[in-house]
């Protein structure tokens, strides 16, 4: 009531009651007092961490670096007992900010006011003695961020291990700076044709016919699915097509052509409305609810992405981008699990699909900390898709990590 009257002053006192109450509940104290506890102190201990970063590090410098350390203290203290509290998002934000105090420090050495009079010598030695001093803090930063990704592994995701990813990415690009990949729109109704980036290169440079010696062997594989017959023919090495046998009216194939043109000017809610329509006179086709699922995705509905890329899976459960996608989905949900069983079966439909090999690698390396399995998904995808300078880098830095 408070904080939507613009009143700070009466909001942080009930909040301060919440926490004093929790604090004096004895054995009254429940799950429930502690989390609204926790979820208190946090919005407390925020305008200390606020503070702190306010101070910059300006001549006469060691009164400011005293008073910086002095609400470095402060600020790691409070958000040391937030984590006393053992409730999973107020630990992660606690964590969060913990990293950020570290980095803040570092970064306010780095950028802080240089002393008048220093001539070139006396300077470059100067500066030489602030990068050794943020240094350590620096290191501090990445070791309590990535402190904050293991809570992953106990099942705990949210916007502040996000964050923390996000600034790893910053301060270590090396291992953390890897984007997955989506498919992208299908752009087709009743088929689909890949063609792995190794052979869509050959494929460039051969300018000649291939004989029909060197043609790669194709395989149908049937899908099992309700609706139209889905076909998927398997080009070893270079690919797979598949096809939907189903009768499209010019009406489904309109609105669909439609549905995509506004979806690649980024018009999102009138496509997303366009391809509903599609799914509404053609239930039976798998792609549209492929492509639906992504356009959600993209717009940030993953409740709605899920269940369109789930019906497409039912619709045709060979389908090797209906997988990917609901994998993509599902990682970006923070359900790991079944984000590694889609791209497994997205692979166990193609194993050659680089798009799954790096989502793979990343998701075990980043999110599950698999190591093993991101080595391996890293190495194959390295493979397929050769030109990718980035992949040997993060190939060696797991195994780095696998043989300290």
């Amino acid at each position: 009531m408070y904080q939507a009257k613009g009143d700070q002053t009466r909001y942080h006192e009930a909040l301060a009651g919440v926490v004093a109450a929790d604090a004096g509940a004895g054995i009254g104290r429940t799950d429930r007092t502690r989390f609204l506890a926790a979820q208190s102190a946090l919005v407390l201990t925020e305008p200390l961490y606020a503070g702190f970063t306010e101070v910059k590090l300006v001549q006469p410098f060691e009164q400011s670096l005293a008073r910086k350390r002095e609400l470095m203290d402060e600020a790691l203290q409070a958000l040391e007992k937030l984590v006393e509290y053992e409730v999973a998002e107020v630990t992660a934000a606690a964590t969060f900010y913990m990293a950020e105090v570290y980095n803040d420090f570092a970064r306010s050495l780095i950028e802080s006011e240089r002393p008048a009079g220093l001539d070139a010598a006396a300077l470059a030695e100067y500066e030489d003695v602030i990068e050794e001093e943020a240094f350590p803090f620096e290191e501090l930063a990445i070791e309590v961020h990535e402190k904050n990704l293991e809570l992953t592994v106990a099942g705990v995701y949210n916007r502040w291990i996000e964050n923390s990813l996000s600034r790893l990415a910053d301060l270590m690009p090396g291992r953390y700076a890897k984007e997955e990949e989506s498919f992208g729109f299908l752009g087709s109704l009743e088929s689909f044709a890949y063609q792995s980036p190794a052979a869509a290169a050959v494929s460039a440079e051969a300018a000649q016919p291939v004989s029909a010696g060197e043609r790669p062997r194709r395989r149908a594989r049937p899908s099992t699915q309700k609706g139209s017959s889905v076909r998927l023919e398997l080009s070893e090495g270079t690919g797979f097509t598949l096809a939907e046998d189903a009768r499209i009216c010019a009406e489904v194939r309109t609105e669909y052509e439609n549905a995509l043109r506004l979806l690649e000017q980024g018009l999102y809610e009138s496509g997303v409305a366009a391809l509903v329509h599609v799914t509404e006179l053609a239930p039976e086709l798998a792609s549209p609810h492929i492509e639906l699922g992504m356009a959600y995705g993209r717009a940030g509905d993953l409740e709605r992405a899920e269940a369109s890329l789930v019906k497409a899976v039912e619709l045709s459960a060979a389908h090797p981008a209906a997988h990917h996608e609901l994998g993509l989905i599902y990682r970006k949900q923070g359900r790991f699990a079944l984000a590694r069983e889609s791209y497994e079966k997205s692979l166990a439909a193609y194993a050659d699909l680089h798009f799954a090999r790096k989502n793979l690698a990343i998701l075990c390396d980043l999110y599950l900390r698999d190591l093993v399995c991101a080595l391996e998904n890293y190495q194959a995808y390295s493979v397929l898709v050769p030109e990718d300078a980035q992949a040997p880098i993060w190939i060696a830095d797991i195994r780095s990590r696998l043989n300290p």
